[in-house]
């Protein structure tokens, strides 16, 4: 399979944005693969899942030395509880 800028997401190209040193994902533009109206729904979705949650806080613990689970978990349960 052959890829033009942009990453093969459940059998579709999702816009590839380039930065200095990385290259990410928007999630606007993902969420539009799954609906043609409103993105917002779609994505605070998202970002309720626990698995989403869990990924959030990895990423962190690993990409960010000012991380604060204890802070982090206080958003973790609000979400899980919503």
């Amino acid at each position: 399979m052959h890829r033009r800028n942009g990453m093969h997401i459940i059998f579709r190209n999702a816009p590839q944005i380039t930065g200095v040193n990385d290259d990410y994902v928007s999630l606007t533009d993902i969420a539009r693969l799954k609906t043609d109206g409103e993105t917002n729904p779609v994505i605070a979705n998202w970002m309720r899942r626990v698995d989403t949650l869990e990924y959030l806080k990895l990423w962190e613990q690993i990409n960010n030395a000012n991380f604060k689970p204890t802070d982090f978990e206080g958003l973790y349960l609000a979400c899980i509880i919503i």
